[in-house]
């Protein structure tokens, strides 16, 4: 087995071991449900008002389990309307997507490799193809080329067909990609609000379980997450070598 190949497998492996342990962090983060935070202690009125919302008393914090994109806001005006002054909110209410994100980012990243990889096939295949059309075109017409070459000239074309496909399913899930931030890191009203970011406050605001589990298990998820995505460009980068130094065979061989 030569050198080059023995690497591969081996990062192979690698990747694969990485996925496996994502994945397990993942199943065993998304046992807890995601959650609001309410540190402020809430008057009775308070909690009437937030009845809709089920809160929940988790040693001292009352928490709003799901995934809520508005809660924050809707449950601030709630506070604000039931006399609370000081408001403190703890937004966790995307956690759990934003840990499945980190599982969408490298299958994303190996789609974009794998368009330009086909694309780059198939473009030069088909120039290849161009130039033995034209060679065989002076020892023969078209009609003896076929009866000739037929049979790889049909299997050829259906291997573009299927590269055309496989690149059309990427693409459109490539197009069905959405992403996001924290909402803590994005400015509610108008994106490019640049004193937002410069007021940006990181600090943590709440001591809670949950809180802790997802300072430790979201930047863990994003670094498996990066070091899956250069695990593939790196074997991305070695097939592309590879099948350089296999060609140089007559098309359509």
């Amino acid at each position: 087995m030569k050198r080059k190949t023995k690497l591969i497998l081996g990062l192979a492996v690698c990747l694969l071991a990485l996925f496996t342990i994502h994945g397990v962090l993942l199943w065993r983060f998304g046992k807890q449900p995601p959650r609001l935070e309410i540190l402020n202690p809430l008057p009775r009125q308070a909690l009437d008002r937030l009845a809709p919302y089920h809160p929940q008393n988790q040693q001292g914090i009352w928490a709003i389990e799901g995934e809520g994109l508005f809660w924050q806001q809707e449950v601030s005006d709630i506070l604000a309307g039931a006399g609370v002054e000081g408001i403190l909110l703890n937004d966790r209410t995307q956690a759990w997507k934003l840990a499945r994100q980190s599982g969408t980012l490298p299958l994303f990243c190996f789609s974009l490799m794998g368009l330009a990889l086909l694309a780059r096939w198939l473009v030069r295949d088909m120039r290849q193809a161009a130039f033995w059309w034209k060679q065989r075109l002076e020892e023969a017409y078209p009609k003896g080329i076929f009866a000739i070459w037929g049979e790889k000239i049909l299997s050829r074309c259906l291997r573009w067909a299927l590269a055309l496909l496989a690149m059309g399913l990427l693409a459109l899930w490539v197009a069905g990609c959405r992403f996001q931030v924290p909402s803590q890191l994005t400015p509610p009203d108008y994106i490019l609000n640049l004193s937002f970011y410069r007021n940006l406050n990181l600090t943590q605001v709440s001591d809670s379980a949950y809180e802790q589990l997802c300072r430790r298990v979201l930047p863990a998820c994003y670094g498996l997450t990066a070091a899956e995505t250069a695990l593939g460009l790196a074997l991305a980068i070695l097939q592309a070598g590879k099948g350089r130094e296999r060609g140089g065979k007559e098309w359509p061989m």
